[in-house]
């Protein structure tokens, strides 16, 4: 038996070794499945078995602190809105903005693009006077967790504050933006 290669142990099925599962855990995604309003419902259809009213959709509730707080229930599906209207204006105010080193000098003989389109000028327009109207650190933390995408931790060192009074900053604007904006809850009647 000295020539002979060693054995691998089979599965307690018999067979072919067992391996270790793939779990995306150690890739920073943890997926849950979560109840949704149907976005192709129809209410001309209602009650048909193939227009369900709700649905459960997959979340990766690692994407940003928002989902992650909404998948815990400690902000509500309005909140989570507000949060991600924030990032939409706040990412549309900032794309395209030129640095000194993108500036050249055109030799086609056509003129520089136009970086302020309309996107861009309606995003500033809804978050200029939001400091004013949410408060100071409330805006803050809304505009580093939500905006910028932070975590709850980058947040509250540049807050300079308690452990979770970053989070009950975020909340606290994100309630004020609700009211600001007029958002209410859907109907799921």
């Amino acid at each position: 038996m000295t020539g002979d290669k060693p054995r691998q142990r089979p599965s307690s099925r018999g067979g072919r070794p067992r391996k270790a599962p793939i779990t995306l855990a150690g890739a920073g995604i943890d997926i849950r499945f979560q109840e949704r309003p149907n976005p192709h419902y129809n209410p001309a259809h209602a009650g048909a078995s193939g227009n369900p009213r709700r649905i459960s959709v997959a979340v990766n509730v690692n994407e940003s602190p928002v989902a992650r707080l909404h998948a815990e229930g400690a902000i509500d599906a309005v909140q989570a809105f507000a949060a991600y209207r924030f990032r939409a204006a706040w990412e549309a105010l900032s794309k395209g903005t030129p640095s000194p080193g993108d500036v050249k000098e055109r030799v086609d003989g056509a003129g520089a693009p136009d970086v302020f389109t309309e996107r861009r000028m309606e995003a500033g327009r809804m978050l200029r006077d939001l400091p004013d109207l949410i408060g100071e650190r409330p805006y803050k933390a809304v505009r580093y967790i939500c905006g910028e995408g932070r975590s709850m931790e980058q947040a509250r060192r540049l807050l300079q504050c308690r452990r979770h009074r970053e989070r009950e900053l975020m909340i606290e604007g994100l309630d004020r933006l609700v009211d600001i904006w007029g958002l209410k809850p859907a109907n799921d009647e």
